[in-house]
């Protein structure tokens, strides 16, 4: 298996479509537009992709990074978020999704900011938000 970078062809973007439609069918996720709406002409620039592909350059697995601001001190910054990952089914319990979270760093330079004991209505947690040095 392989973790690449989406390099915006309509080759990947296929791919990708024809995994999201096994996960989600008949679903507007699927469709050629929300894909470029979503991850081509997003309002702070396209999303980065990355990719997980087996041995034959087939995407069996996407984790899509989108840029967004934040509000850090009264500072807007530019930020990401990491959403929408999916791994196709005939390839799930093989740690892909590891693999490609562990992997974001390899091609984004990113602060990290830990947020202790965040609790959001009865729900307590630790909240880790990334803010990039350079959306590449």
């Amino acid at each position: 298996m392989i973790i690449d970078e989406w390099t915006n062809t309509e080759l990947e973007k296929d791919q990708i479509l024809k995994i999201i439609e096994k996960v989600y069918p008949n679903s507007e996720f699927a469709t050629s537009e929300y894909f470029d709406w979503q991850y081509r002409d997003g309002p702070y620039g396209p999303a980065k992709i990355l990719l997980a592909k087996n041995d034959s350059g087939d995407v069996i697995g996407i984790e899509p990074i989108l840029p967004m601001k934040l509000l850090i001190d009264n500072n807007v910054t530019m930020s990401s978020l990491s959403c929408n990952s999916i791994i196709d089914p005939n390839f799930r319990n093989q740690g892909i999704f590891s693999k490609l979270v562990s992997n974001i760093l390899r091609f984004h330079q990113f602060t990290v900011f830990l947020i202790k004991n965040l609790t959001i209505s009865s729900l307590k947690m630790d909240l880790i938000i990334l803010v990039n040095y350079h959306y590449l």
